[in-house]
């Protein structure tokens, strides 16, 4: 992992569930209810059936997904941190493979959505989901940003492949350091709390 010069990073585009928001998705539960593989992933193996046999389960997935969303609880310091960037004058996005009103309801619960412009939040709904770069490139015209001053923020694979992909610093948050796609990340801490600590004692202000 390499130093990352926090003081010159404007854009933090983060993953939303597992990142801004404590972990509650039992996936492979979710892959039973919906009889799916147990080592599929759940969007990837959707879109490759027949249009009428996929569209009930995305209507069971959505249903899933937004019990989950509604019990959704902020993680440790993801209020306070989002509020440390709004004042630096960053911009603040979200990148999620959640859909739309599953992440409004999400963000809603946790008590985050007002450090959300609605035009720099992007779901599955948007385009392609992570992780392809396609919505970090999005995003980045959005804010009209440079990769070099832009990062990617999330706890899972396919966050840190559309990082790489896109050009942009990663930012593992994961309660553990060694996870399989550790090495894919720039920087690594256990929750949002702990990356403001160091923005902190780094003087980034």
């Amino acid at each position: 992992m390499l130093p990352i010069p926090w003081s010159k990073k404007s854009t933090w585009i983060f993953d939303m569930d597992g990142t801004l928001t404590e972990s509650l998705h039992d996936f492979p539960a979710m892959k039973r209810a919906l009889g799916l593989p147990e080592d599929c992933d759940i969007l990837s193996n959707l879109a490759q059936m027949d249009p009428a046999e996929a569209a009930p389960k995305y209507a069971q997935l959505h249903q899933l997904e937004l019990e989950v969303a509604d019990q959704s609880r902020a993680a440790e310091g993801a209020a306070d941190l989002l509020a440390f960037l709004q004042k630096r004058g960053c911009h603040l996005a979200i990148l999620t493979r959640n859909n739309r009103q599953c992440t409004e309801h999400t963000l809603a619960a946790a008590g985050l959505n007002h450090f959300f412009a609605e035009h720099l939040i992007l779901t599955r709904e948007d385009g392609h989901a992570k992780p392809a770069p396609g919505g970090i490139f999005t995003l980045l015209d959005r804010t009209q940003s440079q990769p070099i001053s832009s990062l990617m923020l999330g706890d899972y694979l396919f966050d840190l492949e559309a990082g790489r992909a896109a050009g942009v610093h990663n930012v593992l948050i994961h309660p553990q350091n060694d996870v399989a796609w550790s090495h894919l990340a720039d920087a690594w801490f256990p929750h949002p709390a702990a990356l403001l600590n160091q923005l902190q004692i780094n003087g980034t202000t």
